[in-house]
């Protein structure tokens, strides 16, 4: 089983990475700009999208780093390792949209979290460094979907595990695989405030 199956199962944010300092954005309205049509649904989704990014942000603040990498046990991820998953996530689809805007249904390659080199390299800076980026690419990803004609929602790609794939199913897979991990961040959070987690 691939992690995206796993995972299946189991207004605008400005901001700057700096140092070890959690950035604090700036939220505006999600509009539907320059008369642009949408879809109740893709609106939904630009929404979420938008909200759930300050979850993130605030599950992911006002805690040590020390406290930001303790995992809840040995296998189970802390909360600094969620925000990498996130970001490594949020990077990986945003390329997949690009290609099916580009590309007549380009193939879309499974992703597998426990062989990302990438997410290690991310997990060995501070947080703040993840979380960060993870809330630049939010802006920039919700911008360039507030662009998007009707049609392109409908571009598609082929994805092996997946009879239809297009941007609107990357955009939905993406929001609800996010809030399962958001879960989980809350689950993790409450656990360190409560001084039940053990440092692992």
């Amino acid at each position: 089983m691939t992690g995206e199956l796993y995972a299946a199962r189991c207004g605008t944010i400005s901001s700057t990475p700096s140092g070890d300092k959690v950035p604090s954005g700036r939220i505006e309205p999600v509009s539907t700009g320059q008369g642009q049509e949408r879809t109740d649904l893709n609106l939904r989704l630009l929404v979420r999208l938008r909200d759930q990014a300050l979850e993130v942000r605030r599950l992911a603040s006002g805690l040590s780093e020390e406290l930001l990498s303790r995992r809840p046990a040995p296998h189970q991820w802390s909360l600094k390792e969620l925000v990498c998953h996130l970001h490594r996530v949020q990077q990986i689809f945003e390329t997949r949209i690009e290609a099916m805007l580009a590309e007549e249904e380009p193939l879309i390659d499974p992703y597998d979290p426990e062989h990302d080199e990438e997410f290690f390299v991310l997990a060995a800076k501070p947080t703040a460094h993840a979380l960060g980026h993870y809330l630049l690419g939010r802006e920039r990803l919700l911008g360039r979907l507030r662009q998007l004609a009707p049609e392109q929602w409908r571009r598609s790609g082929r994805h092996p595990e997946f009879p239809h794939y297009d941007v609107q199913f990357q955009v939905e897979y993406m929001v609800y695989h996010e809030a399962h991990h958001i879960y989980q961040m809350l689950q993790r959070r409450a656990l360190l405030e409560s001084g039940a987690a053990e440092p692992f």
